[in-house]
């Protein structure tokens, strides 16, 4: 690694988080407790939603990996 180089942090986005946010969400939690409940903080999923429309993701179930 180079020096005065950073790197950019993991994201806390993983496959166990999103289906967790996801079978909350299919549960009928609304979207910030679904996210509170996998430790996501709600403007972080917001920021990661308008990701996914950015990337003209269809739907949430997609993003979210609703089965």
């Amino acid at each position: 690694m180079k020096i005065g180089v950073t790197m950019a942090r993991p994201s806390k986005l993983t496959h166990d988080i999103t289906q967790l946010i996801g079978d909350n969400v299919a549960l009928g939690l609304p979207y910030a407790l679904a996210a509170d409940s996998a430790g996501i903080i709600y403007h972080t999923f917001n920021d990661l939603m308008k990701k996914g429309k950015k990337f003209k993701i269809e739907n949430i179930s997609s993003f979210l990996n609703i089965s």
